[in-house]
């Protein structure tokens, strides 16, 4: 809400006005000048489709339950504070269950969740230095994979033959820490898929036929790595400080942007594809819907977007928020 409503148009020039809400604007950042916004660009930002969540950092679509599932760091991302949880929402905007998996409650340790994937009915989730592995039907834990070396581990990416492999983005609450690192979960084990400084902060990943692709952090590129571990050709970006990535039912990939303070399509111009998106953290996808999910991570909010049309198709509008009840934790 602007600083100005107690104004009038009598009381305050159109310049004084404009300078009091950037100033509004700049503030609501709580002093992150990183996140600097970017140009105007297409359409406004859409309202809300769920309110009322704790840092949401990702959203995975469950197409089996046909739900949302939304990582919620609830605090600060590099606290082993037990206080993480997964929330359930449906596609109508409608939040089911606040906290259906939480950290403290049911025998479940859930510090900072970020990243998840579905291996079958195996929910897969990134939690600072594990993955810890979740009943996706009942949210029952299930088992869990400590990578010791790991300082940050962030998003988690499933390929078609069920491979799970997970970012260590390598920073820490002082700064790098030197640990950027691909890894791949195999059985109970965490295994190097590479590593090195060359990976400028590996954080959003995504299973693009052959290739894993990586968005940086440090750098203005998405990495790519065939899945026998040779390096791929990159995808040079105007933008740093990318997070999610994914990409449409016509394979055209989307890419999240703090610098940018929005959502990237690369190969396409204009590549900011939507802007007023400040803290787009780990994006998603339901391709059913063709719709783009986008945690705003600093709002506590997400977004739905419509993704490109097919010709002769028409968008659907974004749902309103839904507000409802949260049922106990452990109810679906």
């Amino acid at each position: 809400m602007w600083l100005l409503l107690a104004c009038s148009a009598s009381d305050v020039d159109e310049k004084e006005a404009a300078r009091a809400r950037e100033a509004a604007a700049h503030a609501d950042l709580r002093g992150r000048e990183r996140y600097s916004p970017a140009p105007a660009v297409g359409k406004p930002a859409p309202d809300p489709a769920l309110i009322g969540l704790s840092r949401p950092e990702s959203v995975l679509h469950d197409p089996l339950a046909d739900l949302y599932l939304i990582s919620n760091v609830n605090g600060v991302p590099f606290e082993k504070d037990n206080n993480g949880f997964i929330s359930l929402a449906s596609p109508a905007g409608e939040l089911k269950n606040l906290k259906w998996i939480a950290g403290g409650s049911g025998g479940v340790t859930l510090h900072a969740p970020k990243g998840t994937g579905l291996v079958g009915r195996d929910l897969y989730v990134s939690d600072i230095d594990t993955v810890r592995v979740f009943d996706a039907d009942s949210g029952a834990p299930k088992r869990e994979i400590s990578v010791d070396s790991a300082s940050f581990l962030n998003d988690i990416a499933v390929s078609a033959a069920g491979r799970v492999f997970v970012s260590d983005t390598g920073i820490g609450a002082t700064g790098p820490t030197g640990t950027d690192t691909i890894w791949e979960i195999v059985g109970s084990e965490a295994k190097v898929f590479a590593k090195g400084p060359e990976l400028h902060g590996p954080n959003g990943l995504f299973v693009d036929g052959e290739t894993l692709r990586v968005a940086t952090w440090n750098a203005r590129e998405i990495q790519g790595f065939l899945l026998d571990g040779s390096p791929a050709p990159p995808l040079a970006l105007a933008s740093s400080q990318l997070d999610g990535l994914t990409a449409g039912p016509d394979g055209q990939l989307y890419v999240s942007s703090w610098e940018a303070g929005g959502v990237l399509q690369p190969g396409r111009a204009p590549e900011l594809w939507r802007n007023a998106l400040p803290s787009a953290a780990d994006i998603g996808v339901d391709l059913g819907r063709n719709r783009l999910l986008v945690p705003l991570m600093e709002a506590g909010t997400v977004v739905f977007l419509p993704l490109h049309q097919a010709p002769g198709t028409e968008e659907a509008a974004a749902p309103q928020a839904v507000p409802a009840p949260a049922p106990a934790a452990g109810q679906r």
